[in-house]
């Protein structure tokens, strides 16, 4: 195990990709780029100021730094609050149906629950140490995104958009939106590839079925009311507890009834054929017990009317 210190920064700042590259831990997003976000560009500076404060240390005083390069983190949000970041306002426009249709853009996506592997991966793999790590299951056109929320959720019945919107359309759109002006018109039609292979093969970290990542994160948003609840919606999930990948949670509460269910058949099966018996008899017992109780309390209560009547003849 090695000390030293994490950080989080982001991979995918590049507003316009270049479709011939595979990106990878030597590139980095231009902080000085017009059209850069200001949460971008702030990740990208802090990386930077950290790695070059690490460099100017004396040999003496130097830790080790390890570095989680996430690309756009989808999955299950934990809190409502969540609802104002990128990932959760893309999906909510999904399955809300806030536009008609989606633009032709690609993004490289990863499982927020593979971002929390990954940090504790890095925090104690020796081979982490003073590295950056891309956290990518791959690259997906926006439309993939709405097709599959459309094959989980149109049955529940929610209206999902999976048309593609012409540029013309995103082009008008960009005229009063400035993310789609700076961020998604640049993108549109062109492709971007990322290497994984150090969160796979360095820390081990394999990525979520994207499938997965997608409906895990929409149950979720319904659950915490950012996401409208459909009169057909099975309520599957809770805020309190995120559907796990792959059914984990279902598995888990099987095994544990499963569990309760032989160690009260072991306990049957311990009673000798006289301590069964003997069991019964005390339950046939009791509510006869029961009965001869109520039975001497009426006497009683007859025998003291009886006594009063005859005082008050007297």
């Amino acid at each position: 195990m090695f000390f030293g210190a994490l950080i989080t920064t982001t991979i995918t700042g590049e507003v316009t990709p270049d479709p011939s590259k595979k990106y990878n831990e030597e590139d980095w997003t231009d902080p000085e780029c017009p059209t850069l976000d200001p949460y971008t560009k702030s990740k990208v500076v802090a990386e930077k100021a950290a790695w070059e404060y690490l460099k100017e240390l004396p040999d003496d005083e130097k830790f080790e730094l390890a570095v989680i390069n996430p690309t756009l983190v989808m999955g299950p949000p934990l809190m409502e609050s969540h609802r104002f970041s990128t990932s959760v306002n893309i999906m909510a426009g999904i399955v809300n149906k806030t536009y008609p249709g989606v633009p032709r853009v690609q993004f490289p996506i990863c499982d927020v629950r593979d971002v929390a592997k990954a940090h504790i991966k890095a925090l104690t793999l020796p081979e982490a140490a003073n590295n950056r790590h891309i956290i990518a299951t791959d690259c997906y056109w926006y439309r993939d995104i709405a097709v599959s929320v459309a094959k989980e959720f149109r049955p529940q019945g929610y209206s999902i958009a999976t048309a593609q919107l012409p540029y013309v359309l995103c082009w008008v759109a960009g005229l009063f939106n400035k993310p789609m002006r700076n961020n998604i018109l640049p993108r549109i039609g062109k492709t971007m590839s990322v290497d994984n292979k150090r969160m796979v093969e360095v820390l081990g970290v394999e990525p979520t079925a994207i499938d997965c990542t997608f409906h895990d994160m929409v149950y979720a948003m319904v659950d915490l009311g950012i996401a409208k609840k459909a009169k057909k919606y099975k309520l599957v999930g809770s805020h309190a507890e995120v559907p796990a990948v792959n059914g984990e949670v279902e598995e888990e509460n099987k095994e544990g009834k499963e569990e309760e269910e032989k160690e009260k058949n072991e306990g049957e099966k311990e009673l000798e054929p006289e301590d069964k018996e003997k069991k019964e008899d005390e339950e046939i017992k009791e509510p006869k017990k029961e009965e001869e109780e109520k039975k001497d309390d009426k006497e009683e209560e007859k025998k003291e009317k009886e006594e009063k009547e005859k005082e008050a003849e007297k």
